[in-house]
């Protein structure tokens, strides 16, 4: 009986997996999306283990099916866990940076975990069964992501309680997302997924799936993802040239549903266009700003700038960072998951004269290249060792006669590609690991195993109440951190409001859940230093002094990180005000944050300033020089280092500065004027 149960609740958990995940996410916690689906995936893995665990105990042997993956993804793990020992942030590599939480060694863990379970406990009728729900789940967010186009998120309904896209700030009707957070993820996800619909629709039911298969396409065509776009031509490719070669001598089957889905394809891009098709909108504003085509300098930065450089232009330095980044650790790369640390100590100059000059690049926007630079070549190579034998575990299968095995085929090509142009997420990666666990179990007879005996050993009692007992621990363990978020997410709204009692309660809660979290050091930090602001008056030091520790502590956890550097100089030159040696401790922080990021002019102008505030000003001149040297368009360092200039008493100097802010940055800067007035008197 408990064996029949510990069956059912893995392959119900399995079904979960696939149709719940997608549709995952809430405001209660700091990242809205990937952190919760990511929750979600480690509670079903340690549920479908600790069942899975179960069944082996009561079969009196480990139920485990050999497949030609294993020793690859043998491998892979390897590459994972050499990463993150030499790795230059422990604690990123083993939880995924915070933001994505995905792509963490404890993910990696996960998705090899339910790989293994499901090719051990699921048949062909189970797999049947768990793809009807993927396609369920693909269905419902699809029709939610076109109601967002129409102008009625069903997201604003759920959170809000009101009709319209207002709850976003993202323009979500120009490209939607649904619940997967992101366009190209949506789309990523949905390239993928759509090549089930052609499988079936060539076997049965063909309006039906060729139905979904429109509405399917419709939505991709909305988040106006160029990669999904390509991912989709790709898998299209794929399998219907897979399928002609097969029924190479049967062709009639084919011909009608694949006409059938080029006319609808095409007709929905005539009426709605695609990624390159430009709107309306913007002919008629490209008509009227009509200018003579102008030259790109190197001292004012691009044209593209004042409406946004584009993205493949962007994509090209980010790759030639990560590049150089593989290239200075070659073998096991920065550690999985660093790329946000390690990138800036790499990043070209060039990517200052960029519209996204200061954003923070978390991945390489290439898993290929993400992969080399922060596992290095090791990791690389099990990856892409991976991928070669995923490809050839289908393709030797393509002759049973399942119509789903091109399909699984094609949609694994499809994440190949958006994979190149940008980077996996939860709900991609579950299908790229899963997918060859379908192609195998949909081929493959279930393991016939049935539990040895009527009654229960002491022995098999004793190993199952030990692993619900670990199990429970586990669960709890992912509660805390999943309730540590929230807490977190809650003393930062509450910090906003001004209430620094309740926020302070609420991130000590937080951090007796997690001890390990730099972040929530850092908003300790934050707020501990705000009340000792508050209670300056009375002579109390004792906050100031909480909240240095607890930004240094942050920074001791994530010695690279370089956004807690910043924030750590923040927080000092709060506690000046209390303190004057607090100024005096931030000049070695921001010091390191230079050498962190050498090619950051923010960085270098912030510690210019910092030189000129310890009366330090030929330094200060030195550095600020260097900063517009960086980015030669930037305000803030041309007009710090004409105050330099001014100071120095070199008034020529500090006159083509604020010169130079006028004719090349903004010719309409009124204080700029009236200090370039000052400067000339």
């Amino acid at each position: 009986m408990l064996f029949q149960a510990a069956d059912r609740i893995i392959k119900s958990s399995f079904y979960l997996l696939f149709f719940l995940v997608p549709f995952i996410f809430t405001p209660l916690t700091s990242e809205l999306f990937e952190f919760n689906k990511m929750i979600l995936t480690y509670v079903i893995t340690v549920v479908i283990t600790a069942s899975w665990a179960i069944k082996s105990i009561l079969g009196g042997k480990l139920i485990f099916r050999r497949t030609i993956l294993d020793i690859p993804l043998l491998l892979f793990l390897t590459a994972q866990i050499i990463s993150t020992v030499f790795s230059i942030d422990q604690h990123t590599s083993i939880w995924g940076y915070h933001s994505r939480s995905h792509g963490g060694l404890l993910s990696t863990i996960s998705y090899l975990f339910l790989y293994w379970a499901f090719v051990s406990n699921m048949g062909k009728q189970e797999t049947r069964s768990a793809i009807r729900n993927l396609l369920a789940s693909a269905l419902i967010v699809s029709i939610w992501g076109i109601a967002e186009r129409l102008g009625s998120s069903p997201s604003c309904i759920i959170m809000k309680k009101e009709f319209g896209v207002d709850c976003w700030v993202q323009k979500v009707q120009e490209r939607i997302f649904a619940t997967l957070g992101q366009p190209n993820w949506f789309a990523a996800w949905l390239t993928a997924i759509i090549p089930i619909t052609w499988a079936f629709a060539i076997s049965k039911k063909k309006w039906w799936w060729i139905g979904m298969s429109i509405i399917f396409f419709t939505a991709i065509l909305f988040t106006k993802s160029r990669s999904g776009l390509l991912g989709f031509g790709a898998s299209f490719a794929v399998f219907w040239l897979t399928m002609a070669w097969l029924y190479k001598d049967r062709l009639k089957i084919l011909t009608r549903p694949f006409l059938l889905l080029i006319t609808f394809y095409l007709l929905l891009v005539t009426i709605f266009g695609t990624p390159w098709t430009p709107s309306a909108t913007e002919v008629i504003q490209n008509n009227i700003n009509r200018k003579p085509p102008t030259v790109n300098h190197p001292n004012t930065g691009t044209v593209l700038e004042t409406g946004g450089t584009e993205s493949g232009e962007i994509r090209k330095i980010v790759w030639n960072g990560a590049i150089n980044t593989w290239r200075a650790y070659p073998l096991t790369g920065t550690g999985v998951e660093t790329f946000a640390y390690s990138y800036y100590q790499f990043r070209p100059v060039e990517h200052n004269l960029t519209s996204e000059w200061d954003f923070l690049y978390n991945k390489a926007h290439n898993e290929y290249l993400n992969f080399a630079a922060t596992t290095g070549t090791f990791g690389l190579v099990s990856y892409l060792i991976f991928i070669g034998a995923t490809v050839w575990l289908i393709a030797s299968r393509l002759r049973s006669g399942q119509n789903l095995l091109p399909a699984l085929l094609a949609g694994h090509a499809s994440i190949l590609i958006t994979n190149f142009f940008g980077f996996s997420v939860v709900n991609v990666a579950i299908l790229f690991f899963l997918f060859p666990a379908l192609a195998w179990s949909v081929t493959s007879d279930k393991l016939e195993v049935t539990s040895r005996n009527k009654k229960f050993s002491i022995l098999q009692i004793a190993s199952i109440l030990l692993l619900i007992l670990v199990t429970c621990y586990l669960l709890l363990k992912v509660f805390h951190v999943w309730y540590a978020d929230v807490l977190f997410t809650k003393s930062k709204n509450l910090a906003t409001e001004g209430s620094y009692a309740l926020s302070l309660e609420r991130i000590e809660s937080a951090l007796s859940l997690r001890t390990d979290e730099p972040r929530y050091y850092d908003q300790l930090a934050k707020i501990t230093s705000s009340i000792a602001l508050e209670l300056e008056e009375k002579g109390d030091g004792a906050s100031a002094q909480l909240a240095n520790e607890a930004s240094r502590y942050a920074t001791t956890i994530s010695p690279y990180n370089l956004n807690l550097l910043k924030s750590r100089v923040t927080i000092l030159y709060r506690l000046v005000q209390v303190d004057q040696q607090y100024l005096h401790e931030a000049l070695p922080v921001l010091e390191k944050a230079v050498e962190l990021a050498p090619t950051d002019p923010k960085v270098r102008y912030n510690l210019g300033v910092l030189y000129g505030r310890l009366g330090q000003i030929e330094r200060a001149e030195e550095v600020l020089e260097e900063s517009v040297t960086l980015k030669p368009n930037y305000y803030d360092g041309r007009v710090g280092l004409a105050t330099i200039y001014d100071s120095l008493g070199k008034q020529a100097l500090a006159r083509e500065q604020l010169e130079y802010v006028l004719q090349n940055i903004d010719p309409d800067d009124e204080e700029v004027q009236n200090k370039l007035e000052k400067l000339s008197k």
